[in-house]
């Protein structure tokens, strides 16, 4: 870095892609989050039916693979993961 001087101003077009940059970091950093609690959600429900099989309880268990705490609430962006595919 010698004999650059850092206090010069950034161009418009080089402001603008790191500003651009910036946003889709943000956009990233919500998705990420988002999917974050998507996966504490299934893993709680996991465990929650280990821990029913474990006793034999096959109540919490739906037909279609939901358990019944999280069947109102579950959100699946398209296909349902858990289906087996054709």
């Amino acid at each position: 870095m010698n004999g650059m001087n850092l206090n010069m101003p950034m161009n418009a077009g080089h402001q603008m892609d790191v500003n651009m940059l910036y946003q889709k970091i943000l956009e990233l950093s919500e998705m990420l989050r988002e999917n974050r609690e998507q996966t504490q959600a299934i893993v709680a429900g996991a465990e929650e039916l280990a821990v029913g099989a474990a006793r034999g309880d096959r109540s919490a268990l739906l037909t279609d693979g939901r358990t019944s705490t999280d069947s109102s609430s579950c959100e699946w962006g398209g296909s349902d993961p858990t289906r087996s595919q054709r």
